[in-house]
């Protein structure tokens, strides 16, 4: 996907926390539940580094406990990352889902933003449950990308 940026204006919106798109050199990425490298003080509200956060899951700074900023189960999601999401569904040409059960709502739910005319390709090993028009590739993404 960062090799396919060089030549096209792509946006990732990613579930994934653990940061690949960008060590990947992926530039326009939404982590849209958030990242394990951006931690934060639950206490004091005040951003530490996940260096810090693996030494010690207490701030020193004020003693409260220190948390990856990332969404868990029944927590609220990022009002920017929602709006950046969905302001680039609705300008994206492709629609590419990659490697989900697209099970998980609300990120299952962007789709009905996606601009109509867009094509929506899956690539996937299993199908999912999609009501729009889609092309499913069936094929693990790394020899998708690398054929593409």
């Amino acid at each position: 996907m960062a090799v396919l940026e060089e030549d096209k204006d792509i946006t990732i919106i990613t579930q994934n926390i653990d940061d690949l798109h960008m060590k990947a050199g992926s530039t326009k990425v939404i982590p849209f539940h958030g990242s394990l490298y951006d931690c934060y003080c639950q206490k004091c509200q005040q951003p530490v580094s996940a260096k810090e956060y693996t030494v010690s899951m207490y701030h020193d700074q004020c003693g409260g406990i220190i948390r990856p900023d990332v969404v868990l189960y029944e927590e609220g999601l990022d009002e920017g990352n929602i709006y950046k999401s969905i302001k680039a569904l609705e300008a994206a040409e492709v629609v590419c889902i990659v490697g989900t059960s697209f099970q998980v709502y609300p990120f299952s739910g962007l789709i009905q933003y996606r601009n109509p005319n867009s094509q929506i390709i899956v690539v996937n090993k299993d199908a999912i449950k999609l009501s729009e028009q889609h092309t499913l590739v069936d094929k693990a993404a790394e020899i998708f990308f690398n054929q593409l």
